[in-house]
């Protein structure tokens, strides 16, 4: 399992603070546009309408999967590190 990028735990608030970084917005892009694309294909080419439907759930599986394993890797990680500041 992928760890997640270092971060500091407020432990008044509870909070999580890491900088920011391009990766995600450029990740976020690149899936916006890919569903996007697919989209355009299944309106406008009937033809490749059953494997442009195909390829869109593949892409938003992958996504969903994605995310969902990111959010357990960095719950993982904050309860880790809540635990070791105790």
């Amino acid at each position: 399992m992928r760890t997640p990028r270092p971060f500091e735990l407020d432990r008044a608030t509870g909070q999580i603070i890491r900088p920011g970084s391009p990766i995600g917005l450029v990740r976020n892009l690149i899936v916006f546009a890919s569903q996007y694309t697919v989209g355009v294909i299944t309106a406008i080419n009937a033809g490749d309408r059953a494997l442009a439907s195909i390829a869109g759930r593949a892409i938003s599986g992958a996504t969903a999967g994605y995310f969902i394993g990111s959010t357990i890797a960095l719950l993982i990680a904050y309860r880790r590190k809540s635990a070791a500041d105790v």
